[in-house]
């Protein structure tokens, strides 16, 4: 047996990714719901990747603007804020 499974034939690899996957089939969710999780898993790869920084505070301030920034650049941030409110 691989180090990926498990009896009875199923994997446990990215587990988060196939609760998200059955989360998203749940009868509420709809189209434009899986579509944003899309646009935001792929936000997340591009902007995540290799996002290592010093622990530092400032380090750590800097880190959490330029996050913020490109979620709002991506669109994103629009779903933190109603609309009435300027989202």
């Amino acid at each position: 047996m691989n180090a990926g499974a498990v009896p009875g034939g199923t994997s446990r690899a990215a587990p988060e990714r196939r609760y998200q996957t059955d989360l998203m089939m749940l009868p509420f969710f709809e189209a434009p719901h899986r579509a944003l999780v899309a646009e935001t898993n792929a936000w997340a790869a591009q902007a995540l990747a290799g996002a290592a920084h010093e622990e530092g505070r400032d380090a750590v301030d800097a880190r959490c603007r330029q996050i913020v920034a490109s979620l709002g650049a991506a669109g994103l941030t629009r779903y933190c804020v109603r609309r009435e409110f300027g989202g």
